[in-house]
């Protein structure tokens, strides 16, 4: 079973940056990436940094501000 580990990055601003936590996240087996209204978009630079955790930057979940979030944690479990 996956740990309920959650690694939230709140307005990225480099891509690369996005690719590099999913693959921290993919490294601890992790269970989520979540992106709090991020700057930057997914984009090949993210897919280099990521490597091999290609499913968690896929994956992540997008939101556009911190009350989006809030209101929709329950649905994160």
């Amino acid at each position: 079973m996956r740990p309920k580990i959650r690694v939230i990055l709140v307005r990225p601003t480099f891509s690369g940056n996005v690719g590099a936590a999913a693959r921290a996240v993919a490294n601890m087996d992790a269970s989520d990436l979540i992106l709090i209204d991020p700057q930057c978009e997914i984009d090949e630079s993210a897919r280099q940094y990521a490597a091999g955790a290609q499913e968690w930057l896929r994956q992540a979940r997008i939101y556009n501000s911190w009350n989006d979030f809030l209101i929709s944690w329950s649905d994160v479990e």
